[in-house]
């Protein structure tokens, strides 16, 4: 199953770097990378790739790229009526499924890892520290491990809504709308009363921050395991073709 797999994964790479991983054409790459690999780092200087702070504009980017190219999955097949080419062949249904998910995530975490390593060469080059400067090895862990839960979390609501929208545009839209859904806490807590807000932030400060990451990485793993089901209980292939 992992050559079947292998084989969907380069067939929607083939098609994310064709449309640019948005539909916006190979110029959205060099884009990407300008801001992040060479813009941003430049204005955390030697600084911010020593402590690793730049690295915090580099954690959700793999989350955000993800859902922007998993909402053409089926829905795009759909559209262009290819999906029923795809699923007429010998390919098992978890095969297709965990192949256009991988190719996500691939896109996903292929794009921050070349931002990162751009960053670091930009740094260095620029502003010519002493010797050579890199990010601190337990960061770039973290940061890379919480990307990929977050590619994998987007890719998986992506494929939810990509098996029962028409369109791409349709599921485009609404795939924002879950993501404004899952961050809506955030939008909330500027908004709530100040005595609250206080109250939270103590109780925040009395667990310990190790003991805090690792609930926050349990609740990402049992989120992206339910999702995962959930999407392999969706996606069958008569009820595809059906639709």
């Amino acid at each position: 199953m992992l050559t079947d797999i292998w084989t969907v994964t380069q067939k929607e790479l083939k098609e994310i770097v064709v449309t640019g991983g948005g539909g916006r054409g190979r110029w959205s790459f060099l884009i990407f990378l300008g801001v992040f690999g060479v813009f941003l780092p430049l204005q955390g200087g030697v600084r911010g790739l020593e402590t690793g702070q730049v690295m915090i504009f580099f954690a959700w980017v793999p989350f955000m790229l993800a859902s922007t190219v998993i909402a053409d999955t089926f829905a795009g097949e759909r559209e262009r009526h290819t999906l029923e080419t795809l699923l007429a062949t010998r390919l098992s249904d978890r095969a297709i499924l965990f192949g256009k998910m991988f190719a996500a995530i691939l896109y996903a975490l292929g794009l921050l890892l070349a931002s990162i390593a751009l960053s670091v060469v930009t740094v260095n080059i620029v502003y010519r520290p002493e010797r050579f400067t890199m990010y601190p090895p337990l960061v770039l862990i973290i940061v890379v491990a919480v990307s990929a839960l977050g590619a994998l979390l987007a890719t998986g609501i992506g494929v939810l809504v990509s098996l029962r929208a028409s369109t791409t545009r349709q599921a485009q839209q609404t795939m924002g709308l879950a993501i404004i859904a899952l961050f809506l806490p955030f939008y909330v807590i500027p908004f709530l009363p100040e005595p609250v807000v206080e109250r939270g932030v103590a109780f925040l400060k009395t667990i310990p921050p190790v003991a805090a990451g690792a609930a926050a990485l349990a609740f990402v793993l049992v989120l992206n395991a339910v999702i995962i089901r959930a999407a392999l209980a969706r996606f069958k292939r008569s009820r595809l073709i059906l639709d």
